[in-house]
């Protein structure tokens, strides 16, 4: 049966090595994958690395080597499960190890787009899990592909970019009214307020129409699910959740104080 091909967008990153030789080795690797068409390849730009640490641990990290990042466009008649399995056969055969989050690496091959398909599974989130937020994702994604619409926030990679260039820099943080879990909120705020005194922070109780008043918003981060979602199974409710018309960031909900804070100036760090 033929598979009607579809639009996907895979990013690039490393860090090791000769990155840009790896970055077209790699390239022409996946142009020789069977049901595989390269349409288009950004501008690579280099970045600094993002762990999450405070900005004085970031300048004792900034010796570590910048990052060449870029994003590929394709065409291809695999499916998401396909095309995951193809990406992490080149990282292998690129002596890909991932020992450590956010860690230095040869290469990355990120599937962040295909489509219109939504996958959550064990092995593969799609789309990526933290594209919408990301500035080196969305500056090279955006250039070969501003049209292309990311399924869960409705709107297009030229948006989600706009969003976060925006001068006014706001986080939501929703969240259910559990005392722990606004207390590991209230505590990152005021962290967060001292060290990044250009954004604002809001605290969301969550709620049925919550999105919808919230969309000044440049990042909202969901700490928990809705509420007033009777009759919908826990996974039916996170996605009802992160329709949101924008950048979103979905945290662990038994995320502690110290996870938390990591997660969230990894994203303030990221979109910069």
């Amino acid at each position: 049966m033929n598979i009607e091909p579809q639009t996907g967008l895979i990013a690039f990153g490393s860090n090791q090595g000769n990155p840009k030789q790896i970055f077209a080795d790699a390239v022409a690797q996946l142009g020789r994958t069977d049901g595989v068409n390269i349409v288009r390849i950004s501008t690579e730009i280099w970045t600094r690395p993002i762990r999450g640490q405070s900005e004085k641990n970031n300048e004792q990290d900034a010796e570590n080597s910048d990052y060449l990042n870029a994003v590929i466009r394709i065409q291809t008649s695999l499916n998401p499960q396909e095309l995951h399995a193809a990406t992490a056969k080149i990282e292998h055969e690129f002596g890909r190890v991932r020992e450590h989050r956010w860690g230095d690496r040869s290469i990355d091959l990120d599937l962040l787009l295909l489509g219109s398909q939504i996958v959550d599974s064990d092995t593969l989130t799609l789309p990526h899990p933290r594209m919408t937020f990301r500035r080196f994702v969305l500056e090279p994604a955006a250039e070969i592909a501003a049209e292309l619409i990311h399924p869960i926030a409705n709107c297009s990679i030229e948006q989600l970019l706009e969003k976060i260039n925006s001068p006014d820099k706001t986080m939501g943080i929703a969240l259910t009214k559990s005392r722990n879990r606004e207390s590991v909120a209230s505590q990152a705020i005021q962290t967060l307020s001292e060290s990044y005194p250009q954004w604002k922070f809001k605290k969301i109780f969550c709620q049925k129409k919550y999105l919808e008043i919230h969309q000044d918003l440049s990042i909202l981060v969901i700490q928990d699910p809705p509420q007033q979602t009777i009759g919908l199974d826990p996974e039916e409710s996170w996605q009802r959740a992160i329709c949101f018309p924008g950048p979103c960031l979905r945290l662990n909900p038994q995320a502690d104080y110290e996870k938390t804070l990591i997660e969230l100036r990894a994203a303030i760090q990221t979109i910069g």
